[in-house]
């Protein structure tokens, strides 16, 4: 069975960016509003409003439809990944410095730093 798209929500009005449909533009829609439609799906359309004309851009995701997930973790060039996926900044940054007494306490030095990670995947 397949899903036709019916508009659920709508987002504007914003300024006009430009054509939303590159293929088959419609010039006198252009000039006015951006608005953006959602599907109940997770999919979305932009859509160009210029007094009663419509330019309607194709169904897609869009970022708004993926989940997103953030972890931290600490690398170096020299000493490498900690391996870990920290919850926080701040629990990296622990991270970090349990490393540097570490090294210290052997002579060495770390040169870990902090990296955020995300990653985006469909709801």
């Amino acid at each position: 069975m397949t899903h036709t798209h019916k508009v659920k929500t709508e987002d504007g009005p914003y300024p006009f960016r430009g054509t939303v449909n590159p293929h088959n533009p419609t010039p006198v829609a252009h000039g006015g509003s951006n608005w953006t439609y959602r599907c109940a799906c997770g999919a979305s359309k932009q859509v160009n409003h210029n007094g009663g004309e419509k330019e309607h851009g194709p169904w897609g995701l869009t970022p708004a439809s993926f989940a997103r997930t953030t972890h931290y973790t600490t690398t170096g060039s020299v000493r490498g990944s900690c391996g870990h996926k920290h919850r926080s900044r701040e629990l990296a940054r622990a991270c970090i410095a349990r490393d540097h007494r570490g090294c210290e306490a052997q002579g060495g030095y770390s040169d870990r730093r902090v990296v955020k990670v995300t990653h985006f995947l469909e709801k």
